[in-house]
C-alpha cells in the first residue's frame, strides 16, 4: 500500500493565515525562518504560531544551513518538525537531529531525471 499523501502549507506568517490553513484541512503547516525569504517569520512570530497550532496541526520550521544557536532557539519552541532546505551534509543533518530532538525533514535538490 502506498504512503498517504500529506499536505503541508508553507510560508505561514500570521495567526489568520494559520487558522485558514487549519480550516482548509492541511496536515502540516510550515513556517520559514530564513532572513532572505519574503515569508520569513521571526522567533517571536514562530513562538506565537507554534503555540496557536499545538495539538491542532503538525508544525514545521524551515531552516537554511542553520548554525547551532539557530537550531537550539527554534527547537526550544517545540515544533513537530524542522525542515532543512540548505546544503547540509548527511553528517550535519544527523548532528541537527541529535541536537534538536525533533523530527527532521531534509530537502534534496533534483536538477534532472538522473538525480532521482
Amino acid at each position: 500500500m502506498a504512503d498517504p499523501l500529506i499536505i503541508k502549507i508553507c510560508g505561514i506568517k500570521t495567526p489568520d493565515m494559520l487558522e485558514t490553513t487549519i480550516a482548509a484541512g492541511a496536515d502540516m503547516v510550515g513556517f520559514m525562518h530564513f532572513m532572505r525569504s519574503p515569508r520569513h517569520a521571526t522567533i517571536e512570530q514562530l513562538a506565537t504560531l507554534i503555540s496557536q497550532a499545538r495539538g491542532r496541526i503538525e508544525t514545521c520550521v524551515v531552516l537554511v544551513n542553520p548554525d547551532n544557536s539557530c537550531v537550539a532557539e527554534v527547537a526550544a519552541l517545540g515544533p513537530d518538525w524542522i525542515q532543512l532546505h540548505g546544503p547540509e551534509t548527511p553528517h550535519r543533518v544527523e548532528a541537527i537531529r541529535a541536537e534538536a530532538g525533533v523530527e527532521i525533514m531534509k530537502v534534496l535538490p533534483i536538477g534532472s531525471a538522473e538525480d532521482v
